[in-house]
C-alpha cells in the first residue's frame, strides 16, 4: 500500500509540486493580502492544472478543491481590503484638502480682519478729524452764572467753530426763517470745549417783578439750534427755565429734537405743574 502511494506520488510529482507551491503562496497571502486579481489568477491556474490531472484520488481532489476555495476566499478578501484602503485614502486626501482649504480660508479671514481693523481705525480717525472740524454734536446755551454774569455754557467734547448767536425778545413777533436779519447777530467765533463765553448787552431786569424772555438762535459749522430762555425773580432770587432744541430743517418744525433742558425748582409753574414756555 505504501509502495503504491509512493509510486503514485512519483508519477504525479508535477501536480503535487504545484499543490505545495500553491499552499505556501496562499499561506503567505494570508499574512500579506495581495492586490485584487492575483488570487483569482492563482485560482484559474490551479483549475487549469487540475483539469490535466485525469486520474486523481479522492484526497488529491479534496486538496485541489481546498486550494481553489482558499484562492476564491482570498480574492474576495483582497477586493474588500482594496475598497477599504481606497475609502481610507480618499478620506485622508479629503481631510488634507479640507485642511489646506482651512489654512487658506484662515489666511483670507486674517487678511479681512486686518483690513477691517485698518479701515475701522482709518474711519475712526476720519470721524474724529471731521468731528473736530465741525463740532459734531456739541452745542451751547445762554444762562446767568453763579455771579449773575450773562454767558454761554459749552456742552460736548468738540470745539464749536464760527459760532454766532442772535438774541430775540420772545414776546415780540418775528418771521421764521429771517431771524438772522432781525437785530445784530453776535459773532462769537471759535468756542472751545470746557470753556465759557461772556455775553455783553444782556442784563437781568432791574425790578424784582421783571422778567426776561429770550429766544436765542445759534449757528455754527455743524448746524443750527435754538434756546428758549425764561428768567424770573422768586422771593428776590433769580430762577431760570431753559430749553435747547436741535433744528432739523426749518426752525420749530416737527423734526426738531430737544437736546437739553434745565429748570430751577423754584421756577413758577401752572396748575398742572408745567412750565409755560409760550
Amino acid at each position: 500500500m505504501l509502495q503504491r502511494l509512493r509510486g503514485h506520488v512519483r508519477r504525479r510529482w508535477f501536480f503535487h509540486l504545484v499543490q505545495i507551491i500553491a499552499t505556501a503562496t496562499l499561506v503567505y497571502w494570508c499574512w500579506h493580502i495581495p492586490s485584487p486579481g492575483y488570487a483569482i489568477g492563482a485560482l484559474a491556474f490551479l483549475a487549469a492544472v487540475m483539469s490535466l490531472n485525469d486520474k486523481m484520488l479522492r484526497w488529491e481532489k479534496a486538496i485541489w478543491m481546498l486550494l481553489i476555495g482558499a484562492s476564491l476566499i482570498l480574492e474576495f478578501y483582497a477586493i474588500h481590503e482594496e475598497r477599504v484602503n481606497t475609502a481610507n485614502a480618499e478620506a485622508h486626501r479629503t481631510a488634507q484638502e479640507h485642511q489646506q482649504f482651512q489654512i487658506i480660508a484662515d489666511g483670507f479671514k486674517k487678511t479681512i480682519e486686518n483690513s477691517d481693523r485698518q479701515f475701522a481705525a482709518t474711519e475712526s480717525h476720519f470721524n474724529e478729524t471731521l468731528n473736530t472740524m465741525t463740532g459734531d454734536g456739541s452745542y451751547c446755551y445762554f444762562t446767568f452764572n453763579l455771579d449773575g454774569a450773562p454767558g454761554l455754557v459749552h456742552k460736548g467734547k468738540f470745539t464749536l467753530y464760527d459760532l454766532r448767536a442772535n438774541f430775540l425778545d420772545a414776546k415780540k413777533s418775528f418771521i421764521v426763517g429771517t431771524e438772522w436779519l432781525l437785530g445784530s447777530p453776535i459773532k462769537i467765533g471759535d468756542f472751545p470745549a470746557g470753556s465759557g463765553q461772556f455775553i455783553s448787552g444782556v442784563n437781568k431786569p432791574s425790578s424784582s417783578t421783571g422778567q426776561l424772555n429770550l429766544l436765542i438762535f445759534f449757528g455754527e459749522r455743524n448746524g443750527f439750534w435754538h434756546e428758549v430762555y425764561r428768567g424770573r425773580y422768586v422771593n428776590n432770587t433769580w430762577v431760570e427755565a431753559i430749553r435747547v432744541v436741535k433744528e432739523n430743517g426749518a426752525p420749530f418744525s416737527q423734526k426738531d429734537v430737544l437736546i437739553f433742558e434745565k429748570i430751577d425748582k423754584q421756577f413758577p409753574r401752572d396748575k398742572k405743574g408745567r412750565v409755560v414756555w409760550n
